[in-house]
């Protein structure tokens, strides 16, 4: 029973983790996994990260875009 439990509490967070990294490979950049009621472990740290990398490459995309259409626009008006 315990062993099972373990393994669960392994398990279901790097289920969320892989279902977000296949998101963010179909171009979802913002996308984020839940860390409520994660224990304080490697786990934590791990989908923390995942987070943060997932943010960053959200706002890289977005500014890329909008320097994207400004240029776009810029090059209307020459």
């Amino acid at each position: 029973y315990l062993s099972l439990n373990l393994a669960r509490s392994i398990a279901a967070p790097i289920s969320r983790l892989t279902e977000a990294a296949r998101a963010v490979g179909k171009g979802n950049f913002h996308t984020k996994v839940p860390t409520d009621n994660l224990p304080q472990d490697e786990t934590a740290e791990l989908t923390h990260t995942f987070n943060a990398m997932s943010q960053t490459l959200g706002d890289s995309r977005d500014e890329l875009m909008a320097a994207n259409a400004n240029i776009a626009e810029n090059r209307d008006f020459i």
